[in-house]
């Protein structure tokens, strides 16, 4: 009984996953056929492919949340980019001015791949303890795999809506509805996977075998308890006593395999994926015709003149905002990832608004289908920000000592500039908001941080979108710190009957 239950169980999530996960994906799914067979799930690499599946469903090409999606969010909804106004899909636009549709397609996008990545993850928690075939060892390992990745998720999830479904089981049916979770509930939640994950110590420290870092390791896991406790120190639980957690797991991670890299310039070079100070990075592959090839390329480049040109990607998208391109330091050697012309059938071509290089993969561009596409990693996570969090956590707690100093200086000096030094409290912590900017712009990072730091409106707020072509502003208020639940999942679940304030 317990066998045909074990099957049942899997198999309806399995049908209820499928048309949402790519068949395309750089690391083999297990195929449909497998799922109704009497040998499915049989052997440790039954259950590794099944894992595998976890990442593509996250950085699918366009669709994906870690491929362009949250881009729209997280960088079309701060200061430092704006969507032109020569992108005729009206969600981005939204996202790109603060006006935000609870009809918006990325939003609702965005929502079905966590959760649909979520029923997989829950699946696997759920069924892992009937697998007798894995020794501990490997049922730890993937145990912590999983819990990590629910984890991420779900940090992802609370911080752009708040309150939310909270499922810790599969889906079974379409109609398995959930009401919202107190956002409070879903951090307690989130802390309890990722220190289960540390208590298992299952995971490699540093990297996999062969130098990958993007399924998680110990290093990632203690980067996003880090990231969690900062976050809920800040806006809107603005628990205190969370900064000395944060401190924990941020000195934890200086002692391990991680550091600068030289060159700035170099992180983000195609040729140097997971460098030294990489902790987490999403990967991409180009070659697989509808797989797993990034599009992040064309967040950096800027269309030519005339028409049809796709030279150097899709537009104006995302170009970074004047306010970004004049706020760094004079000498500061960060400017150079943004660029203010660019190479135009051999003419240099000036812009009003710099093109942010972070994300070209200078091996395939120029004209063709894939000009879009990228071979280039997406640093989520790097040693520069464990560093700029230790200073921002010592200068909270302690005020700006040696230590948060030392922190600060070691990423202003690889930038080229001089060493801060005599700064009160606060004049320490401005410092350290500009700093964060300059190092981390276009990383995912900037509307995390003003969110938390509480200055999200009035920072970006009447930021111009373009000098010539674009007069508009950026206009946000205090309902612009969630983003709203979208209409077909509130039409489709009874449970929920109200959007977040605002909407």
């Amino acid at each position: 009984m317990k066998r045909k239950i074990f099957k049942l169980h899997f198999v309806l999530l399995i049908l209820a996953q499928l048309f949402l996960s790519s068949c395309d994906e750089q690391l083999e799914e297990v195929p449909l056929d497998k799922f109704s067979s009497d040998n499915f799930f049989q052997s440790r690499s039954d259950v590794e492919a099944y894992v595998y599946g976890f990442y593509p469903q996250l950085k699918q090409f366009v669709t994906g949340p870690f491929d362009s999606r949250l881009f729209h969010f997280l960088e079309g909804g701060a200061d430092d980019v704006f969507i032109g106004v020569n992108r005729s899909n009206q969600a981005e636009q939204e996202l790109g001015i603060g006006v935000i549709a609870v009809e918006n397609g990325i939003v609702y996008e965005t929502w079905t791949r966590f959760y649909s990545t979520l029923n997989r993850v829950n699946g696997l928690i759920e069924l892992l303890p009937t697998f007798e075939f894995l020794s501990e060892n490997d049922q730890k390992q993937y145990m912590s795999e999983a819990k990590y990745i629910r984890a991420f998720i779900y940090f992802h999830i609370v911080r752009l809506w708040g309150d939310a479904p909270m499922p810790l089981l599969p889906t079974k049916t379409q109609h398995d509805f959930l009401a919202k979770t107190p956002a409070s509930e879903i951090y307690s939640q989130i802390i309890a996977d990722l220190e289960e994950v540390e208590s298992l110590n299952a995971l490699p420290q540093s990297e996999w075998p062969g130098g990958g870092k993007e399924r998680p390791t110990m290093g990632a896991v203690k980067m996003v308890l880090a990231d969690v406790y900062m976050t809920m120190a800040g806006y809107p639980i603005n628990d205190n006593s969370k900064w000395n957690d944060a401190l924990t797991r941020i000195d934890q991670l200086m002692t391990m395999n991680y550091s600068l890299q030289g060159n700035y310039e170099d992180i983000f070079d195609v040729d140097n994926l997971f460098g030294d100070e990489a902790i987490v990075e999403f990967t991409y592959d180009i070659s697989l015709d509808n797989g797993l090839g990034s599009q992040l390329q064309f967040l950096s480049f800027y269309k030519g003149p005339g028409s049809n040109k796709t030279r150097f990607g899709w537009g104006n998208c995302f170009n970074g905002t004047r306010s970004l391109a004049s706020h760094f330091e004079e000498g500061d050697l960060r400017r150079i990832m943004l660029k203010d012309s660019v190479l135009w059938e051999e003419n240099w071509i000036s812009l009003q608004n710099p093109t942010i290089y972070k994300y070209v993969d200078k091996h395939n561009y120029g004209l063709g289908v894939k000009v879009n596409r990228t071979n280039n990693n997406l640093r989520l996570y790097r040693f520069a920000d464990v560093l700029l969090r230790k200073a921002e956590i010592e200068n909270e707690i302690n005020g700006p000592g040696q230590a948060a100093y030392d922190a600060i200086n070691n990423v202003r000096q690889r930038a080229g500039l001089e060493p801060l030094s005599g700064l009160s409290k606060e004049e320490f912590k401005l410092a350290l908001i500009k700093e964060r900017r300059s190092e981390l712009f276009m990383e995912l990072k900037r509307w995390f941080d003003l969110k938390r730091w509480h200055i999200l409106a009035e920072t970006v707020n009447g930021t111009l979108m373009d000098p010539l072509l674009d007069t508009r502003i950026k206009t946000i208020s205090e309902k612009n710190y969630l983003f709203p639940i979208p209409f077909l999942e509130m039409e489709a679940n009874p449970l929920i009957t109200e959007n977040n304030p605002g909407y």
